[in-house]
């Protein structure tokens, strides 16, 4: 376990919590959340720097947007999280790729999460074999998404 100099929370001594000063091969006394909020607060306050650097090193980044807003924009419909034949959630979304991403993310990291789904995450986190995908691609998501909650029933839809 390694404590955060800012935050003063302990986490495991590992790099999914902390970053690795490449000199000394150790790990930085910051966690990565500290980090993240510091250059945040400091990205604000240095917006000129951000925009000029942005600007000129725009040329290098190039190359993953477009495959971004291609996969973004892609599709609106209903989605479903199961685990071993079991719905545990049963969701709908405009930007349905996006959102299946987001939830990737936030299983594997339940603490970085909204709070408001924050006690989703940490149940989700503890079943095995999860299964996130499309059920349907439809434009009528919203109806279609109570249509599938009768259906499959999911556990965690109505007890967030």
């Amino acid at each position: 376990m390694k404590q955060c100099s800012k935050c003063k929370t302990e986490y495991p001594a590992t790099t999914e919590y902390f970053a690795i000063h490449k000199p000394t091969k150790r790990f930085q006394s910051w966690c990565r959340i500290c980090q993240v909020q510091n250059y945040k607060k400091w990205a604000k306050n240095n917006r000129k720097k951000v925009e000029t650097h942005n600007k000129n090193h725009k040329k290098s980044y190039s190359y993953t947007l477009p495959k971004r807003e291609e996969w973004r924009k892609r599709y609106q419909g209903v989605y479903g999280i199961f685990s071993e034949g079991q719905c545990l959630y049963i969701g709908e979304s405009k930007q349905i790729n996006g959102r299946l991403h987001q939830h990737f993310f936030w299983i594997k990291k339940p603490h970085k999460s909204p709070k408001s789904h924050q006690s989703l995450y940490s149940k989700l986190h503890q079943y095995e074999n999860l299964v996130i995908g499309i059920i349907e691609e439809t434009e009528n998501h919203k109806e279609r998404e109570k249509y599938y909650i009768n259906k499959y029933q999911p556990l965690y839809n109505n007890k967030i």
